[in-house]
């Protein structure tokens, strides 16, 4: 089911999430999809890690960093989440279809319902966000198929930066989404 608000057409099934997948597809013609996910280092602090495809699967851009905090999972994916999105704006991107391993983000982000929690309001960024764009989905897929961005989040920077990569993506990043590609 087709859900339009302003210039946004959001899809997804408002009953039911869409089953989880295991595996990597490339976008719809026209589309660029983001996985993103983190990375929580023993020493402290998380990668952030947002990988940019094109509709053939190649890799458009890789955005990483390493943020100084002690966060629980759940919201370190809000944050990778935000990020992401903030990162397409920028990007000049209109058109996303956006994937995490993070069930609880990808259903927040669904239902469009937040309280006041610091996770929640990362959360709720992010769904302000996505009516920004001229198309925006939303999907789970399980760690085995975001393994791309899983790595790319532990490539962060220990001193904070935000690295964007589009004319030299990691040759690590690019072997990895090679073997993605159906």
């Amino acid at each position: 089911m087709a859900t339009t608000r302003g210039r946004c057409s959001r899809i997804w099934n408002n009953q039911h999430a869409a089953p989880s997948r295991t595996t990597w597809s490339v976008p719809a013609a026209e589309n660029v999809k983001i996985n993103v996910d983190v990375a929580v280092f023993n020493g402290g602090g998380v990668g952030l890690g947002a990988v940019f495809r094109s509709e053939t699967g190649s890799v458009l851009a890789v955005v990483v960093q390493r943020r100084m905090a002690w966060w629980k999972a759940d919201m370190a994916e809000a944050l990778a989440t935000r990020f992401g999105l903030s990162i397409a704006r920028r990007l000049g991107y209109t058109r996303i279809e956006l994937e995490s391993d993070a069930l609880s983000t990808v259903k927040a982000i669904h239902l469009g319902s937040f309280s006041r929690s610091l996770k929640d309001l990362m959360l709720e960024d992010a769904y302000v966000t996505s009516l920004l764009f001229d198309y925006f989905s939303c999907n789970h897929i399980k760690r085995v198929g975001n393994v791309v961005a899983h790595f790319a989040a532990r490539l962060s920077p220990s001193n904070g930066e935000e690295c964007l990569y589009i004319d030299s993506i990691p040759q690590g990043i690019l072997a990895l989404a090679e073997l993605d590609i159906p």
